[in-house]
């Protein structure tokens, strides 16, 4: 196979498994105080990252990872619509596992 159909496919499936497993978004955690760096403001206290590093998501199943000039790559689940009708994900049951472990959530539906 050329190398370029190569890259091609692999490009290909790395984007398909990424749909399924979770959602990338942009994210600006700018502070004056701290310049260059990301600032993430969690209920009780900052967290103080600098370019490259990458930390767990305070509030849910995910992380984030600093760029450049607080600019940073939020990873979290795919937040799907595929559960039926009085149903939920369960997101406490492996929250405390890191990305993209902490994804594996099961459905619970109230019973009627």
């Amino acid at each position: 196979m050329p190398q370029s159909t190569t890259r091609y496919v692999l490009l290909t499936l790395i984007i398909m498994i990424h749909s399924v497993l979770g959602t990338i978004n942009y994210a600006i955690y700018t502070d004056e105080n701290y310049p260059g760096k990301c600032v993430i403001n969690t209920e009780n206290d900052q967290k103080i990252i600098g370019e490259g590093e990458i930390i767990p998501h305070p509030k849910r199943c995910g992380r984030i990872e600093c760029g450049r000039e607080g600019w940073a790559v939020v990873h979290t689940c795919h937040e799907g619509n595929d559960v039926p009708d009085g149903c939920e994900y369960d997101r406490s049951r492996y929250f405390d596992l890191s990305y993209p472990a902490c994804c594996r959530s099961p459905v619970i539906c109230n019973e009627i």
